[in-house]
């Protein structure tokens, strides 16, 4: 049963399931299981769980019992405590206790039932706290690229899907409270809002490594600033070059006597052009500060490799993090493994399950191929291709068609 506080709003509901499909399939990444809210009266007032899926809304106590137990005692605690009256940023002190303790008791129940969830800061509405969290199948969750990165909260976990769920969740929260948009079943249009926060995930992720590299998260935005030098051609010839991140206090060597401003677009994409392997653009905070010679692939270095035309990839080691593509960030996807092909291979064609043998290395050099490529399987694939012939008549009568 759904919260009192989101009863009769199907249609919003409807939406959110709709705007988590949106934003996962541009992004490549692994849909969440579901969202979770937990509500509580700051009267005291029993606690309310539920668990909204594709399918409908489901909570069961049984599967997660420790966050039932947590979040009771809590409410339980808080609602005869002089705390309960003082509020920051419309939540109850109780209510930021109550997020820690489903983020807590969500720590300890997600292993248990193969679970990895993330969990919002409470949010003030009306007379109720209130907590969401995302809930992810743990093993393909733990396969979206990531790496770990100390914090001001300790060792984190940083990647472009965990920056989209803090995203979605902030916003979430924000929109919680007003009853002309989000509440109300408004329409989204979800193609412009799923583009809009993965734009916004791929910039949290971007100053999350700028701060982790120089304590700071600067002035400027980071990805705005790659996506417009990836954009930029120079006399004709497409962005090709690579950027090391560099962290405030190395040597590197040599330097330039002036660095280049990324803000400067004209003067960074110039530099670009000259960092090509194994020279690489030093990059700290939003300057170009010199060129140096890399090895291929530095474990404990942050790079950008451009890759064309509006492309840029940025590599962890020998990771790939994320994808720039004409300004919206993306999951890397996952090169196709023989192993994989042989399966789609034998379901499909099931009585010539040894062809793969002959179609593999096919498959390989279409990969291979800069801007695609296109297999046909034909049943008369051993004859030889023969281009038709087109007359006049044929071309005039294809031109008058209409698309």
């Amino acid at each position: 049963m759904l919260p009192a506080i989101w009863s009769g709003q199907e249609a919003f509901l409807g939406n959110l399931r709709e705007l988590l499909a949106s934003v996962f399939k541009r992004l490549g990444a692994v849909p969440p299981m579901g969202i979770g809210i937990v509500s509580v009266t700051r009267d005291g007032s029993p606690i309310q769980m539920s668990q909204i899926r594709s399918s409908g809304t489901i909570f069961d106590p049984h599967e997660q019992p420790q966050l039932a137990e947590a979040t009771e005692s809590t409410a339980k605690h808080m609602a005869n405590s002089a705390a309960r009256n003082i509020s920051i940023h419309g939540a109850s002190l109780r209510g930021f206790a109550l997020a820690k303790e489903v983020r807590d008791a969500l720590k300890d129940c997600d292993p248990r039932i193969s679970r990895r969830s993330y969990v919002s800061e409470a949010v003030g509405l009306g007379t109720s706290d209130v907590v969401l969290w995302l809930e992810f199948d743990r093993a393909k969750h733990d396969r979206m690229p990531s790496v770990f990165m100390k914090s001001l909260l300790g060792t984190e976990n940083v990647g472009l899907l965990q920056s989209a769920v803090e995203v979605i969740l902030g916003r979430l929260c924000d929109e919680l409270g007003k009853s002309d948009l989000w509440i109300s079943g408004h329409r989204w249009e979800m193609k412009a809002l799923a583009e809009d926060i993965l734009r916004e995930a791929g910039r949290h992720l971007m100053r999350r490594i700028r701060f982790s590299l120089t304590r700071s998260y600067g002035s400027s935005s980071l990805f705005d600033e790659l996506n417009t030098l990836a954009s930029i051609r120079y006399e004709q010839t497409e962005p090709m070059g690579g950027l090391v991140l560099e962290p405030v206090g190395s040597t590197a060597e040599p330097l330039f006597s002036s660095p280049v401003d990324l803000d400067d677009p004209a003067a960074a994409r110039k530099m670009l052009q000259m960092a090509r392997r194994p020279y690489w653009g030093l990059l700290r905070w939003s300057a170009i500060i010199g060129l140096a010679k890399r090895a291929p692939a530095d474990p404990a270095e942050f790079r950008v490799q451009f890759r064309g035309q509006g492309r840029w990839d940025l590599l962890h080691g020998p990771k790939r993090l994320a994808q720039g593509k004409v300004g919206v960030p993306q999951v890397p996807a996952r090169r196709l493994s023989r192993h994989r092909f042989a399966r789609a291979f034998a379901r499909t064609f099931p009585s010539n399950v040894t062809g793969v043998e002959k179609v593999w290395p096919l498959v390989q050099a279409a990969m291979r191929q800069g801007h695609g490529a296109m297999l046909v399987v034909a049943a008369d694939a051993s004859r030889p291709l023969m281009a038709p012939f087109l007359s006049i008549q044929m071309v005039s009568a294809m031109q008058s068609v209409s698309f």
